[in-house]
């Protein structure tokens, strides 16, 4: 079995659809993140913090080596295997 991890980053207010058979993990909605229990900041540029606080969706599916699904458009996939 493999989960495919979708990232899906979201403009403005738009509206959102779940595929079939993925299920929502994650939403944040942008702004400033909370960061806890680590004694290192990384530096973050300009840039780098403007795509920090972009709102986003991340979404979870199982599969199987082979299956054929449907992946929501405009997302970023990770692909890994399934913890025993």
């Amino acid at each position: 079995m493999l989960t495919i991890i979708a990232t899906c980053y979201l403009a403005g207010q738009i509206l959102f659809s779940v595929p079939d058979g993925w299920r929502i993990t994650e939403i944040y909605s942008g702004g400033q993140r909370a960061w806890s229990n680590t004694l290192t900041l990384n530096y973050c540029p300009p840039d780098c913090e403007a795509h920090r606080q972009k709102a986003y969706v991340k979404l979870v599916r199982q599969m199987r080596v082979g299956d054929t699904v449907e992946t929501p458009a405009g997302c970023t996939l990770t692909l890994e295997p399934q913890k025993e």
